[in-house]
C-alpha cells in the first residue's frame, strides 16, 4: 500500500507563548490615554410632570440634595390656605382656582423659600428645594407637679448655661439660673412672656400659659447672635416691657402663641382682627391684608397676611385704624391739599431726627387701613 506524504507546516521562529507574552508588554505599556472610553453626549430630560386635574395644586419639598422633607408648612397666603408635607415630602391643595399664586415652605432647620406657581384648567404642580439652615430649638413647654414657672435654659449644644437671666416681661418677677441652668419662679396662673439673656448669646422671647392645677416647666436654648444690634434694636426687649407695663385692656390687645393655639388661630391676620374688634366694638369692616406690621420690635416690617401662628410668639394690637393716614414724624404731620389749589411742594431737607418704629411702619401703612401691630417672631 503506497504512503501519503504530507506536506509539513514551517516550524515558528518564536514560541507561541514567548509571542503571546510581548503582545501582552506592548498593550500594557501602552499610553493609558489611549484607552479614555468615548463620551456620551449630555441627556436632556425636558418631561414635565402629568397635571393633577381641575382646582388641584401637588408638589414636593426636599432639602438641595434631593431628599424628602416631612412635616413642612406649604403655605398660600392670599387664600388663606395651608397644609404639611406628607412622609415622601409631597404635599396637595383642593379647590384651588386657576391662577398664579405665591407658595411658600417653611419647617424649623430650613431657610424660608417662597415660589410662584400656576394653577391652569388641569390643575398645577410645583417643587422647593429647601436650604439647611442652623437654626435654634424652640422651646419645649412641659407640665409641672409643683406650680409656678420653672425650666432650664442651654446653648445650642445642649450645655447648661450658669447665671442666665429669666424675666417675666411687664412683672415684677425676674431670676437666674443656677450650677445646672435651672430656675424657678413662683408665680400664679395665668399668660406670660418670658424673657432669657445671657451675655454673649441672642435675647430669647418665650410665651407661656402657667395653669390653674399645676406649674409649667420650659426648656429654652440660647445660639450666638448672628449679626451686631443696632442702637435701635437693642432697646426693643426695653420697649416691649414698658407697653406691657402700661398697656390698657381700652385700647390693647395682646396675645401670646400659647393663647393663639388655644384659640385656634391659624393666620396671624386673623388675630389682628379679632383684637381690633375687641378694642373697638361692633366696629364695622376689616383691615387689609398688606398691612405691615413691626418684626420683633422693629424697624424690619412684614405684612400681617403672609404670617401664620408657627412664625409668631406673641402679637401686640394697638390704637384704632387709620384710613390713607400719614405718620407723624418729629410732632409734624404733612398738610392735606385743598381741592381747587395748585400743590406747592416745598423743597426737601435733610431731618437729622429718623423716624422712629412706629412711624416707620405708619409710611408702609400709607393709605391702607390698618392698626399698629408688633409681632414677635420664633
Amino acid at each position: 500500500m503506497a504512503k501519503v506524504r504530507t506536506k509539513r507546516e514551517p516550524r515558528s521562529w518564536f514560541p507561541l507563548h514567548f509571542i503571546s507574552s510581548i503582545i501582552v508588554l506592548l498593550i500594557s505599556s501602552h499610553p493609558a490615554g489611549a484607552q479614555d472610553p468615548a463620551r456620551l453626549p449630555a441627556v436632556v430630560v425636558n418631561a414635565a410632570p402629568d397635571l393633577p386635574g381641575p382646582r388641584k395644586l401637588v408638589g414636593v419639598v426636599r432639602d438641595t440634595i434631593g431628599v424628602p422633607i416631612d412635616s413642612v408648612e406649604v403655605s398660600i397666603a392670599s387664600l388663606e390656605r395651608r397644609t404639611f408635607t406628607k412622609i415622601d415630602g409631597s404635599f396637595l391643595f383642593n379647590d384651588i382656582k386657576p391662577g398664579k399664586y405665591q407658595v411658600r415652605a417653611r419647617r424649623i432647620g430650613y431657610a424660608v423659600q417662597t415660589r410662584e406657581m400656576v394653577v391652569a384648567d388641569s390643575g398645577g404642580t410645583g417643587a422647593f428645594a429647601l436650604v439647611p439652615l442652623p437654626y435654634v430649638l424652640r422651646p419645649v413647654v412641659t407640665s409641672a407637679g409643683r406650680g409656678g414657672l420653672s425650666g432650664v435654659v442651654g446653648d445650642t449644644a445642649f450645655t447648661a448655661l450658669v447665671g442666665a437671666n429669666v424675666r417675666l416681661l411687664g412683672k415684677a418677677a425676674s431670676t437666674k439660673t443656677d450650677s445646672l441652668g435651672q430656675f424657678y419662679i413662683p408665680v400664679p396662673a395665668g399668660s406670660y412672656l418670658v424673657r432669657v439673656t445671657q451675655p454673649g448669646f441672642a435675647d430669647r422671647l418665650v410665651s407661656v400659659i402657667v395653669p390653674e392645677d399645676s406649674g409649667q416647666r420650659i426648656r429654652v436654648t440660647l445660639a450666638p447672635p448672628t449679626r451686631p444690634l443696632t442702637l435701635r434694636e437693642f432697646h426693643n426687649f426695653d420697649d416691649l416691657s414698658s407697653r406691657l407695663n402700661w398697656r390698657s385692656r381700652a385700647n390693647t390687645r395682646v396675645y401670646t402663641r400659647a393663647e393663639l393655639l388655644q384659640m385656634k388661630i391659624e393666620w396671624i391676620y386673623d388675630a389682628v382682627m379679632i383684637g381690633y374688634h375687641e378694642i373697638h366694638s361692633g366696629a364695622p369692616g376689616s383691615l387689609d391684608k398688606d398691612c405691615v406690621a413691626m418684626v420683633n420690635g422693629g424697624p424690619a416690617y412684614t405684612e400681617i397676611g403672609k404670617l401664620t401662628v408657627d412664625d409668631v410668639e406673641t402679637v401686640e394690637i394697638y390704637g384704632g385704624a387709620t384710613t390713607g393716614s400719614m405718620p407723624v414724624s418729629n410732632g409734624r404731620r404733612p398738610p392735606r391739599p385743598v381741592p381747587g389749589q395748585p400743590i406747592r411742594r416745598a423743597p426737601l431737607t435733610f431731618d437729622p431726627v429718623p423716624l422712629s418704629n412706629t412711624d416707620q411702619a405708619g409710611w408702609a401703612n400709607f393709605t391702607k387701613t390698618c392698626t399698629t401691630v408688633y409681632v414677635w417672631l420664633r
